[in-house]
C-alpha cells in the first residue's frame, strides 16, 4: 500500500506547532508525547521528512493537542480529515473529505464555526 501524499501545508503546520511545544516543554517531553525519539523529532523540526509511520504520529499528535487546546483551525480539521479518510482509495479521498466538510456544516446548521471555513 502507498502512503497517503504529503500535504506540505499540513506537515508545515504540524512542524510549526512541533517547534512551539518545545520552547514550553523539553524535546524529549514532547517527542514522548508524539511517541517518536527527540533526536528524530529535532531533525524534523530542522526540516526533516518523517518516515510515514512517523508522519501519522505527529498528525495524530498536532490534532489531539488542538483539540485539547479547543485551538481547531481549518489546518487543524484538514489533517483531522485525513486522517479520517486514509484508509480510503487515493482517488477517493479528496472526494470523502469534501463530502464529510460538507455534513458538519449541514450538521451546524446556520451558523458553522470558523473552522469549517
Amino acid at each position: 500500500m502507498k502512503p497517503p501524499p504529503r500535504d506540505p501545508a499540513s506537515i508545515d503546520a504540524v512542524r510549526s506547532a512541533a517547534k512551539d511545544a518545545t520552547e514550553s516543554l523539553s524535546l524529549r517531553s514532547v517527542a514522548q508525547a508524539i511517541g517518536m525519539s527527540a533526536p528524530g523529532l529535532q531533525h524534523f523540526i530542522a526540516g526533516g521528512n518523517p518516515r510515514p509511520a512517523t508522519a501519522q504520529l505527529l498528525r495524530e499528535w498536532y490534532v489531539r493537542e488542538a483539540a485539547a487546546a479547543g485551538d481547531i483551525d481549518p489546518a487543524t480539521l484538514n489533517i483531522a480529515l485525513s486522517l479520517l479518510v486514509e484508509s480510503f482509495p487515493l482517488e477517493r479521498r479528496a472526494e470523502a473529505q469534501k463530502r464529510l466538510v460538507e455534513t458538519l456544516r449541514d450538521l451546524h446548521g446556520e451558523k458553522p464555526p470558523g473552522w469549517l471555513g
